[in-house]
């Protein structure tokens, strides 16, 4: 078992339940209905994420990869955190199984099968080389700030990714992923309206967030290597604005 300790955000445990190519690996066979993935199939995953790392010029002592299903209600996104120490990758990565075989899912027919490790990846990048401080997990309801820093870090990630002819996501595919996100961030709290009775309450949303805002930001953020104090002026300006 390992702590991952990060900056901001929450930090977890990893269980290590098998060790491949020097990749801690984590998976819950309950949660595939028994289904395991075997050596080969961790292997193949492995060395797919070692050539990704390899073309990104990224070295990381530690490496941990934790495999979800894809569906259900069990259904979660990819997500890529570095530990505080700069030590350990950790990379959460939902898969399917098909006829009984591991099959990482493609988000569109046009998405190439390495894009999710290039998009995560680069997420990783940018911390590693001081950019952004090392996250865990974000609960977008509680920090929408920080929810909103990285739906913004995307304008600037799929860019870098474009003009180092990596697979990457159309520009307005990107825009529109990002505006329909943002669309739907709120903070809410409960207050007692009276004893013992709880009522949920929502401070400020962004849902008349206009989209040329965001083809705006994104025009100006595309391909652009910024820093978290960048992307969190910005973040705070929209939200403050919807307030």
């Amino acid at each position: 078992m390992r702590w991952i300790e990060v900056e901001v955000g929450e930090g977890f445990t990893f269980d290590i339940v098998a060790e491949v190519n020097g990749f801690w690996i984590n998976y819950r066979s309950e949660d595939f209905e028994g289904w395991k993935p075997s050596r080969s199939e961790l292997k193949w995953v492995t060395e797919c994420i070692r050539n990704v790392m390899a073309d990104l010029r990224m070295e990381i002592p530690h490496f941990a990869l934790e495999i979800v299903p894809c569906w259900g209600l069990g259904t979660r996104n990819p997500t890529c955190v570095v530990d505080k120490r700069k030590e350990i990758i950790y990379l959460r990565l939902p898969i399917d199984v098909v006829n009984g075989t591991l099959c990482i899912p493609l988000e569109t027919e046009e998405t190439h099968e390495d894009y999710v490790f290039y998009h995560e990846l680069m997420h990783a990048k940018d911390i590693l080389e001081g950019r952004f401080p090392s996250s865990g997990f974000i609960n977008p309801y509680e920090n929408p700030e920080l929810a909103l820093i990285t739906s913004l870090s995307h304008f600037s990630l799929e860019g870098r990714l474009e003009k180092m002819g990596k697979p990457h996501k159309d520009k307005r595919n990107v825009i529109e992923n990002e505006y329909l996100w943002a669309s739907r961030l709120e903070r809410a709290h409960a207050v007692e309206v009276e004893p013992g009775h709880w009522q949920r309450r929502v401070e400020w949303s962004i849902k008349e967030c206009i989209r040329e805002e965001f083809e705006d930001l994104c025009d100006r953020l595309w391909g652009k290597e910024v820093t978290f104090q960048e992307l969190q002026s910005v973040a705070c300006r929209i939200l403050s604005e919807k307030t």
